[in-house]
């Protein structure tokens, strides 16, 4: 009996590991004085082969900062049309964003690279 369970629970323990998520993608929900406002754009997260994560930004409106709530800032790079001011976090009214960038000719849309190669894995 024993050996009928162990290799039905370890096919379906493979089966559980082999799924899972690698692109993480959510709509932008504004909120202005207690008026939430329909998506205005979404941003994307995707595991690349190669460990880092591919992000994207996409709005209706100009961005002027980004920001991901994180204990310690991510290592970004490859900003793509156009580089921000700052690419190291920025603060504002909730704290210290040390992960995100700061912007004042962003545009509305934005692509860039989090992580460096082999710091990310799928769970």
């Amino acid at each position: 009996m024993v050996r009928r369970t162990l290799p039905t629970f370890a096919l379906f323990l493979a089966a559980v590991t082999v799924s899972f998520a690698d692109s993480i993608v959510g709509n932008f929900n504004l909120d202005t004085s207690l008026n939430p406002v329909a998506s205005q754009g979404q941003v994307a997260f995707t595991l690349n082969a190669d460990g880092t994560i591919a992000a994207s930004l996409v709005t209706n409106y100009d961005i002027l900062a980004f920001g991901v709530d994180s204990v310690t800032g991510f290592a970004e790079s490859g900003f793509s049309p156009t580089t921000p001011d700052n690419e190291g976090g920025w603060n504002d009214p909730f704290g210290n964003q040390s992960s995100g960038f700061l912007c004042t000719a962003c545009g509305s849309s934005e692509s860039w690279t989090i992580g460096t190669p082999n710091e990310f894995t799928s769970v």
